[in-house]
């Protein structure tokens, strides 16, 4: 006799198959609901995306790390929400938040002004950069050695690239790629949350150095070629002391330089750099 099959087979119960319903209904429910975090999900999760006053704290960070807003010059939050065509609101925010990171300084019945570091506060940026640094090498070399290289190696490459082309600022920003490769390649989350939140003075002030006060780069670039050669060898006790070096020589080309050039800055008003959010 021909027919249709019958709704209720042996392939839905599962009683002659030698299946549970329970499992197989369960099955049903994943492939129809996939856990997010499934191992054999190729699809990765989407991150939420950032608020207004996140991405207005980012363009007013980049543009202090970079030097669009030069460091000890008066911002002013209609100014940059004029820039950046946006309300005061979200600036208000952004600068506060700025603030709690030292880039910032807010000061009562006078406005806002980029960061103007001392002697003292620049040694004290290099010695916490430098516990960091070290402390995230370490862990590089041993948990991801091929990234931390692959990614030492690039850097150095733009670099150089930066130094034919007479690029201050270019040779700035691959010297930061360069070192953010030695925090994220230690693959710990803690340690890369604490430097991104706490080093944007410091990367600043590298970038008024090397575009300003024209700051040696040969010596700069030695020591880079020197740190990459200790970490292909995975010579970690000479990796850590280069390093630390390295980070040092700042607070140490700063002496002296500091007071009066800040004490001038002081007067700029705001450059018109920044572009707007939309």
């Amino acid at each position: 006799m021909t027919g249709t099959v019958p709704l209720k087979s042996n392939a839905v119960h599962g009683e002659e198959s030698g299946q549970d319903p329970c499992n197989m209904v369960v099955s049903k429910i994943h492939a129809l609901h996939p856990a997010p975090w499934d191992p054999m999900n190729p699809m990765k999760p989407i991150p939420p995306p950032q608020s207004l006053m996140e991405l207005t704290a980012e363009r007013i960070r980049d543009a202090i790390i970079q030097g669009e807003l030069p460091l000890g010059s008066k911002v002013s939050e209609q100014k940059l929400a004029d820039m950046l065509q946006i309300s005061r609101s979200p600036v208000r925010k952004a600068l506060a938040l700025l603030q709690s990171e030292g880039l910032v300084r807010v000061l009562p019945k006078r406005g806002s002004f980029v960061f103007a570091p001392d002697e003292k506060t620049v040694k004290d940026l290099c010695d916490h950069r430098a516990a960091l640094e070290t402390a995230c090498l370490k862990f590089a070399i041993e948990r991801n050695p091929d990234a931390l290289i692959g990614g030492l190696r690039q850097g150095l490459d733009q670099m150089q690239q930066a130094i034919a082309q007479n690029e201050s600022t270019a040779y700035s920003q691959a010297d930061l790629r360069f070192h953010r490769t030695i925090i994220q390649s230690s693959d710990n989350q803690s340690m890369a949350k604490v430097y991104d939140t706490t080093i944007g003075p410091l990367m600043a002030l590298r970038t008024h150095f090397f575009t300003e006060m024209n700051a040696s780069l040969n010596r700069s670039m030695a020591e880079h070629a020197t740190l990459l050669a200790a970490c292909a060898n995975k010579d970690v006790t000479r990796a850590l002391a280069v390093v630390t070096q390295h980070v040092l020589h700042l607070a140490g080309h700063s002496a002296g330089h500091l007071a009066g050039h800040f004490a001038i800055s002081n007067t700029m008003g705001e450059p018109q750099t920044l572009k707007p959010m939309r």
